[in-house]
């Protein structure tokens, strides 16, 4: 019984690890487009004819 109740004490350590490590993907992500979003902010108030110079840095994939 003590056996099943270290694997599942250790199940949710890794849980929780995994849980934490995607909370800081997502925080670093929320930072990335908060970062694009005031780029695109930036280039439509001061001009807005011209063709973006950073639209394919914006729009590749990592």
């Amino acid at each position: 019984m003590s056996k099943v109740k270290v694997r599942v004490a250790d199940q949710a350590a890794l849980i929780d690890t995994g849980v934490s490590e995607l909370r800081t993907a997502i925080a670093h992500k929320r930072r990335q487009l908060a970062d694009i979003a005031g780029m695109l902010i930036q280039q439509s108030t001061v001009d807005c004819t011209k063709t973006p110079s950073w639209k394919a840095r914006v729009f590749s994939v990592e």
